[in-house]
Order: structure tokens, then sequence, then C-alpha cells
């Protein structure tokens, strides 16, 4: 069994970049929109900024408190798509309650929606991209291979299946409604879990020899000191149980997260070229 180490190809990925970055006639810039204290939103946001500033590129976060209004985080959005000094634009996921997420994140012009969320989006979705590049870093193979994908989410889900589909793969999907989900997973030749539910995939839901991709993402709060919890970042997939079958498994942390990071730096320099 091979624990993928995606920070490892992240960093790859980061270098190949910073030296496409010393080619341009532009420096890449990113706004990033934070709204609120989240303190896990601000844990990736650090991500991202430290990434960009690998490559050489320039990352400014708004911070916005957590009441403020659709208009004024509409007016910010406008104010960002109109500077053209700015190449990409990110608005940092969760919003407060009082915000409809979609609505405001289709406010970013798709020629600056480095995430590719918007409808029209010049871009992939950033995950799914990462996905697919992991797989391809770590030497799987994508074309003719059984894949499937547990989660049909908007932003890892359904276009990490519509990639590994362009891939060649056949691809199933696997959701909330699905019967007998387990004689889908299971014969699986690639299995990509992203619904982010702990300990969802277990080992008798998992081909012998399969490569097992985690893309969930729960924190979990283990003990408590006072007021203050200790929480880790837990994934989709029981790790001790399923790598013991598994021919490759993406562990988390440390496995599509910090792939993320690189395809939203891949896209931010692919805008910023357009513009060269």
């Amino acid at each position: 069994m091979e624990i993928i180490d995606g920070r490892k190809i992240r960093d790859q990925i980061l270098e190949n970049l910073k030296d496409e970055v010393r080619n341009l006639k532009t420096t890449p810039t990113l706004a990033i929109i934070l709204v609120g204290g989240n303190k896990a939103s601000a844990a990736y946001v650090r991500q991202k900024s430290l990434a960009g500033e690998k490559i050489g590129a320039k990352v400014i976060v708004k911070n916005l408190n957590s009441d403020v209004s659709k208009d004024e985080l509409e007016n910010l959005i406008n104010q960002l798509n109109r500077d053209t000094s700015i190449h990409g634009i990110i608005i940092q996921l969760p919003l407060p309650e009082h915000l409809n997420e979609e609505e405001i994140s289709d406010k970013v012009l798709p020629e600056k929606d480095v995430d590719g969320f918007v409808p029209g989006s010049k871009f992939r979705p950033a995950t799914a991209m990462g996905v697919v590049e992991l797989l391809k870093r770590s030497g799987v193979e994508i074309k003719g291979k059984n894949a499937v994908v547990v989660g049909r989410g908007k932003v890892a889900g359904r276009p990490t299946a519509e990639l590994l589909r362009e891939e060649g793969a056949r691809v199933e999907v696997v959701h909330s409604k699905t019967e007998n989900p387990a004689e889908i997973t299971k014969k699986a030749d690639i299995l990509v879990s992203a619904v982010g539910k702990p300990n969802l995939i277990t080992a008798d839901m998992v081909k012998p020899g399969a490569v097992v991709v985690d893309v969930g993402t729960t924190p979990v709060y283990p003990q408590f000191e006072e007021q203050n919890p200790k929480s880790k970042i837990t994934g989709d997939v029981d790790f001790d149980e399923v790598s013991n079958i598994a021919s490759k498994i993406t562990p988390v942390p440390g496995g599509v997260g910090p792939m993320t990071v690189a395809a939203l730096m891949q896209n931010l320099v692919t805008a910023a070229r357009a513009q060269n």
C-alpha cells in the first residue's frame, strides 16, 4: 500500500509555477474575500496566501465582518471585477447564514473565477483538478478504469466525476438516494469520496487493490481543555481499515487539500497569462 503525499506533489507544481511566473510581464494577483471569524476558513486562506508567496504571486485578503450586508459584499466583488490588476477572485466559503453562497459566488466574473464555481467559468473546479492531477502524478491509469465518486456536490463530487469521464474512466456516482452503495463502490478501481462524513467508507465497501482518494474534510473535537477545544481534520475514509486493502490511498490532512491549493494557483497563473 502506498500513501499518496499531496503535499509533495503540491510543492512540485508550485515550483514549476514559480518558473512560469518569472516569465510573465505581470504579477499574478489573487483577491480573497473572507467574511467573519471562522478559524477553519482563516486557516485555508493562510494556506492559499503562502502558496501565492511561493510562486511569486500577490495575494490580497479582504477581511469583512460577519454581519456584512449583501449589498456591501456585492459592491466589493464588483470593485474587484473592475480592477484590471486583479486576475483572480475567491470568496472563501462558508458564508454567514444571511448570505446566499451561490448567489454571491455568481457575482464573480467568469474570467476571474479561479475556484471554477461560476456558470461559464473559464476554469475547472480546483478540487476536481487536484484529484485528477494527484492521480496522474502518482502513476494511476485513469483511462478505461471503473471510477466511483461518492457525493455529488457542486464543489467536489460532481466536477470530479465529470473530469474523470473526460479522462476516459467509466464513472458512477453514489449519493444519499443510492440503493446498496457498497455494491457499487466495491467495483471501483478508483474510489473517490467527497461527502464530509467521517468513516463513511469502510473496508467492506472497497475493492482490494483499489486506489482510494479521500476528499472529505470534517473537523472533530476529541478533547477539551477548559474553553480551548483541540480539533483535528478527518476524512470520509476509515483510513486504518481501508489502507490495509487499497493499493494507494490519500491521507487527511495532506492529500487532496494541498492539491486543491495547487490547482487554484494553476488557475491564477492561467488567468494572469491571458492578460499578459
